[in-house]
């Protein structure tokens, strides 16, 4: 198996899909939905800052 990395390295980051940080919950969880994806690459510009997973926002719903 690749490092995320290399994956990155090697291929067009263009069609990976990212978020600002200032977007919100709810922003960001309509976006996971049109996209079909469980996961966003939070980024400040070219900075990855994190990472926005469905599943963590279902394990923490109250």
């Amino acid at each position: 198996m690749k490092p995320v990395a290399q994956l990155l390295k090697a291929n067009d980051q263009s069609k990976f899909s990212r978020v600002a940080p200032d977007v919100s919950v709810f922003g960001a969880l309509e976006l996971l939905s049109n996209l079909g994806v469980g996961a966003l690459m939070v980024m400040d510009g070219d900075r990855r800052s994190g990472f926005f997973r469905s599943a963590t926002i279902a394990a923490r719903w109250p």
